[in-house]
């Protein structure tokens, strides 16, 4: 097949085939950096980088000498002029010595991939080939091998990353980066995240131990042989202004830990029932339920149909509301993790699916995943292959995909009989809990009819270049307080029913803060399973987060597995927070893992999931009333029906599909409304009418849809919401805006900032008006000369020295200015916030396909390259093939990555 045709319906013709944008040059360091960049305390002491430049021009009302001011000084000043020439000399001198010290110290670190290295703790030999991407397969004769060998080389590679997460999870970023730090660890320690991680390797399995202490023991050995200078080049930054940091060795809890901190970033609906806690102090749960609508049965589910079945709660209880400045606290602690972890952003999701055989050129099963998350530098994957030779009972993996650096196994991948992909399933697994505080003792909380005391204790937070701070943690039945304790809820009895509480504070309900096994257990299982009765055995351990696994395999099978800790609640839809003095909102237990959805070899030969709902309103719990409200979905739907048999190609071409049904919804009532009064009002609206609805790179008219988009909500809803929740991206604001469209009087239309009363074509003409103007200015006055990808574009920041503020360290780390394709709840999910502009905030992390008829048929590829060492080659090697939306082999056969090496390391025994 030559190309993807589009459903029956839809224009994509004249762009369905991808085409490449024209990325700047990735090799370049390109300085990405917020000149108003606030710079904090870590880079306080470090030398100024400014320069002075000072005026060339004769000083006025001077006469300048015959020959010039130059010719005079020579003649009055010539040993001024000798020892000038010294000076110059020598500061060219330091200026050469400057530059050849910051060469040598970024390259210092990088890794040797060539020769033999002796390693303690090694029981036989280890072969690691790198390919040409630089993506290592290692060959192991025992399992302590070949996990010792995967902690070895992604130290090699990352470890300043490692390093860097690892203080993320355990709340020891201000022990790093000083004072600056405090408030996120304050959080960070709340959660307790560390301590949990350290339950779960006190009570690991034989197989989760083996992996975790030899994956330890790899990181270590690396360590070892090198000053924290050679680790990083970021160790030779932070010396400036942290001589005192010196990285600890690796422990197996931190690999466990880093799975709390992706579980917070796929959280679920947290900020959602934040958000209607605070809209309705001030809004008609009438009109919330306006912002919060149902899931549109027109898009699919991923078991089940929604005719006629509702897949949501309908109507919102007003309930525990009025707890405004508790709520802002919060919002303001979970803002600040998610600028560390780049997660929460209200748009993130991902895309899986796999055809049978029936849907094959192959005939057989083709699988494909890209999950979506925040930006990071480098990329949150690290591809590897970790393969037994030879595979036995006593060393069974034989597998390859995507790990996460610091964690022990492979998360997306395939091994010789199957091949696995998943997606967020975005279950509401939290609740916040209005605990009754003691007025006499802030450290006793109600339940029912008596005072109980907190668990308290008690955390030390150091802090590089200055005091200790101490924290006092204070936990409830429900979870760790999260807020600080506020007086009266005024009204709450009025608006909810319950007693009025004098005292309250607010604690967290998450499944992540259970008692659970750790992540290695499940991604160890996987990685061995051969058929779909052990992927299901495998996911019977997952925990948190949950997720929508695919499955398929070479005999033919295709399959769905839901796992996960979801709550059987006893009351309540998890919408909004409940009251915690009272048992009627407690938790029963979790779903049984049997009574999990799943789905084998569905009749339709093909299964999709986009973080749309799982399952329709048959389905015997609630998993969430917040679901993705699944126009990728939808899109994956159409293109797999439409277009049959399907090869890895074609599975290649929609994944940067980039067809934008929002715009498909909304463009009518958009052009009906427009009052063009000007050359370049009516060529931008010709634009609009005849563009294909495929946001590519270099598209005219999503340039002004995207700008026609970002002023439709600005002006719909600023005026109304508070500025926290202003609309900031997700699919939800594609169903608002739709609805809002079949009423052209409704409120939200009205502009309360003029003495008008604006009604739906006043609002959707100014939005253009406004659109062409934005583009005019940013853009010129040429509307045929406007390009997606001129606004939209991908900037790799380092999430630490990549945000220091000073354009000479900021340079070195970041890389940017790749004009991207795709959008917001588009296949190609290039999300971008419309309150802060159109630059892309998140992305698909990596792509993957799966050809089960031939494993190296598959292909792959994640955004910037395998490398964290910002001199090597593999930087950034990837990032212009990724924005284009193509790929690289997925090499399995040994004969297939020796052919392709790039270099051949042996590690062996120490004597």
């Amino acid at each position: 097949m030559d190309e993807i045709k589009p459903p029956d319906g839809t224009d994509g013709s004249a762009e369905t085939e991808p085409e490449a944008p024209a990325p700047s040059d990735p090799t370049p360091a390109t300085d990405v950096s917020d000149q108003d960049h606030e710079t904090d305390d870590f880079f306080a002491t470090l030398p100024d980088q400014t320069t002075e430049v000072g005026n060339t021009q004769g000083r006025r009302g001077k006469t300048r000498p015959p020959g010039g001011f130059k010719q005079h000084r020579k003649r009055r000043y010539p040993r001024l002029r000798k020892i000038a020439k010294r000076s110059g000399f020598v500061a060219l001198i330091l200026v050469f010595g400057l530059v050849g010290f910051l060469v040598w110290s970024t390259r210092r670190p990088l890794p040797m991939i060539d020769g033999e290295v002796a390693i303690p703790g090694l029981v036989g030999e280890v072969t690691i080939i790198r390919d040409e991407q630089g993506i290592p397969h290692i060959y192991a004769e025992n399992v302590n091998d070949l996990f010792l060998a995967q902690g070895y080389v992604q130290a090699q590679d990352r470890f300043w990353q490692m390093d860097f997460w690892r203080h993320i999870s355990s709340g020891t970023l201000s022990e790093m980066f000083g004072k600056s730090q405090v408030k996120a660890d304050k959080f960070l320690r709340t959660m307790g995240w560390r301590q949990l991680a350290e339950t779960q390797y006190a009570e690991s399995s034989d197989m989760s131990r083996a992996a975790l202490d030899g994956y330890t023991a790899g990181v270590n050995a690396y360590l070892a042989e090198r000053s924290p200078a050679e680790l990083d080049f970021g160790y030779t930054i932070l010396e400036l202004s942290n001589r005192s940091y010196d990285p600890a060795p690796w422990s197996p809890v931190d690999s466990l830990a880093w799975g709390k901190v992706m579980a917070w970033d796929l959280r679920g609906n947290m900020d959602n029932e934040i958000a209607r806690s605070l809209l309705l102090n001030q809004y008609t749960p009438e009109q919330v339920q306006q912002l919060f609508p149902d899931y549109p049965t027109k898009n699919p589910i991923i078991i089940g149909d929604t005719s006629g079945k509702r897949t949501s709660a309908t109507g919102i209880d007003p309930g525990p509301v009025t707890i405004v400045d508790a709520l802002e606290d919060i919002v303001a602690m979970t803002q600040t993790l998610d600028d560390l972890t780049k997660g929460g952003d209200p748009g993130i999701g991902s895309n899986s699916w796999v055809i049978s055989g029936d849907r094959s050129v192959t005939g057989a099963p083709i699988l494909a995943n890209d999950p979506h998350l925040g930006i990071q530098m480098p990329s949150i994957w690290y591809q590897v292959g970790l393969h037994c030779a030879p595979v036995s009972d006593a060393c069974p993996y034989d597998v390859a995909g995507f790990s996460f650096p610091g964690v022990p196994g492979v998360v997306i991948g395939h091994n010789a009989r199957i091949a696995w992909g998943l997606t967020n399933l975005g279950p509401d697994v939290v609740d916040l809990v209005i605990e009754q505080i003691n007025p006499d003792n802030a450290n006793q909380y109600r339940v029912n009819d008596e005072w109980v005391d907190m668990e308290v204790r008690t955390e030390i937070i150091t802090v590089a270049g200055g005091a200790d701070k101490t924290l006092t943690v204070r936990s409830t039945r429900n979870g760790p307080i999260i807020s600080g304790v506020f007086s009266d809820l005024d009204n709450f009895d009025e608006t909810s029913g319950i007693p009025l509480p004098k005292n309250y504070a607010i604690a967290m309900r998450w499944t992540a803060l259970q008692p659970t096994p750790g992540l290695t257990e499940t991604l160890l299982r996987l990685n061995v399973a051969g058929n779909f009765d052990e992927f299901r055995e495998a996911l019977s351990y997952f925990a948190v987060p949950a997720q929508n696994m695919i499955y398929a395999d070479i005999e033919g099978n295709i399959g769905y597995q839901a796992p996960g800790m979801i709550p059987i609640r006893r009351n309540g839809d998890g919408r909004l927070p409940v009251p915690g003095w009272i048992d009627d909102y407690n938790w029963d237990g979790f779903i049984p893992f049997e009574e999990l959805p799943n789905l084998y070899n569905p009749a339709d030969g093909y299964i999709v999931t986009a973080n749309n709902p799982v399952v329709d309103g048959r389905y015997e719990y609630l998993l969430t009333t917040d679901w993705t409200y699944g126009y990728r979905a939808r899109r994956l739907v159409d293109l797999i029906s439409a277009n049959q048999p399907l090869g890895v190609d074609d599975m290649a071409l929609i994944q940067f599909d980039s067809f934008n049904l929002n715009a498909e919804q909304l463009r009518p009532n958009v052009l009906q409304a427009i009052n063009t009064n000007t050359a370049t009002e009516r060529e931008a609206r010709a634009l609009l009418a005849e563009w294909n609805l495929q946001n590519r790179a270099d598209s005219a008219g999503a340039a002004v849809w995207a700008a026609t988009w970002r002023a439709m909500l600005a002006l719909t809803f600023q005026d109304e919401l508070p500025e926290s929740l202003w609309p900031t991206g997700g699919s939800r604001w594609f169903v608002v805006m739709e609805r809002l469209m079949a009423n052209p009087t409704d409120p939200f239309w009205d502009d309360r900032t003029t003495e008008l009363v604006e009604t739906r074509d006043d609002i959707l003409a100014l939005s253009f008006t406004n659109a062409v103007k934005e583009l005019s200015e940013t853009l010129g006055d040429t509307p045929s000369a406007w390009q997606w990808g001129d606004l939209h574009e991908v900037d790799f920041r380092n999430q630490t020295l990549g945000e220091s503020g000073i354009g000479l360290i900021e340079g070195r780390f970041n890389r940017g200015g790749f004009r991207a394709s795709g959008g917001e709840s588009i296949v190609n999910a290039t999300g971008w916030n419309p309150v802060d502009g159109y630059k892309v905030d998140w992305l698909p992390s990596m792509r993957m396909i799966v050809d089960l008829a031939d494993l190296e048929n598959s292909r792959a590829i994640h955004t910037t390259g395998q490398s964290g060492q910002i001199s090597s080659k593999h930087y950034i090697d990837m990032a212009a093939t990724w924005i284009a939306g193509e790929n690289f082999p997925m090499r399995w056969d040994r004969t297939t990555v020796e052919a392709a090496a790039e270099g051949t390391l042996r590690l062996v025994p120490s004597p």
